[in-house]
């Protein structure tokens, strides 16, 4: 899975460009495989390759809507995961504040810094030592917290400490279901299912081509091409930290925000 993941880490072109290719090489190796059986059959196509072409399309498009909808899920979860987050620590810094005192105050500084760390690792580029590095920044935090947390009930026990316990527990969960989305990645199955399908359907096509007799490489180049954006963005969506859609780091600018932080530079 490893590979299959370093390879997708390709530029989207240079990946387009490789899918792209294989397709037509595979629409050519159709294109063959129907002219040799035309030519045994004295030029007569056959019958049956409508159906078989049609049937074989009919699949793919049935597997692009699979993959299609398994990675629009999968990103709508990332975003709901960064929505979580950031309103989870909005209102404990909230609740720090309410419950007052030296340490409630200390409490609220680190939350400062725990949300920054937080959208950094949300905007990192895929480099899994930077990314080690913000999810040890979010451990050492959330002990810092943690410990803040216990002399604040120690010093002001009641409702609102208890109250403010319960917040940044949900805090720390909010950032495990972040980083449970960010880490998936679209099972390789349904990656080979999608590849697969896309060059067996070029090479049917190609196939139905050669059967008839007919150059077809335009109309099979526009298909490829049209399949090939389209698996490009089934990927972008569904897999975090590969090209473009990344998870929206717009929800813990507008929490620094509220919190009275300076947000310059951040995008």
């Amino acid at each position: 899975m490893m590979e299959v993941l370093d390879f997708l880490r390709l530029s989207p072109v240079s990946f387009g460009l490789a899918a792209l290719v294989a397709m037509m090489a595979m629409n050519e190796v159709g294109m063959f495989l129907g002219r040799t059986r035309r030519a045994r059959n004295e030029g007569k196509p056959d019958e049956a390759t409508g159906i078989v072409v049609g049937s074989v399309l009919g699949l793919l498009a049935f597997v692009l809507a699979l993959t299609l909808s398994n990675a629009n899920s999968r990103f709508e979860q990332r975003q709901e995961a960064a929505l979580d987050e950031s309103n989870a620590i909005s209102t404990a810094w909230l609740q720090a504040g309410a419950v007052g005192g030296d340490r409630a105050k200390s409490l609220q500084t680190t939350m400062g810094a725990y949300i920054l760390a937080r959208y950094a690792y949300v905007s990192s580029p895929p480099n899994d030592t930077v990314i080690d590095g913000f999810n040890q920044a979010t451990n050492d935090l959330q002990n810092k917290i943690w410990a803040d947390l216990s002399a604040v009930i120690e010093a002001r026990p009641g409702p609102p400490a208890t109250s403010l316990m319960n917040a940044i527990n949900t805090m720390f969960d909010a950032s495990q279901s972040m980083r449970y989305a960010m880490n998936y990645h679209m099972p390789w199955q349904f990656l080979g299912l999608l590849f697969a399908m896309t060059v067996v359907g070029m090479a049917s096509i190609g196939y139905q081509f050669g059967q008839f007799g007919q150059r077809g490489r335009w109309p099979a180049f526009v298909i490829a091409m049209v399949w090939t954006v389209v698996v490009v963005q089934i990927l972008d969506i569904g897999m975090s930290r590969i090209w473009s859609m990344q998870a929206d780091g717009r929800t813990y600018i507008w929490t620094m925000q509220s919190m009275g932080m300076p947000t310059s530079g951040f995008k």
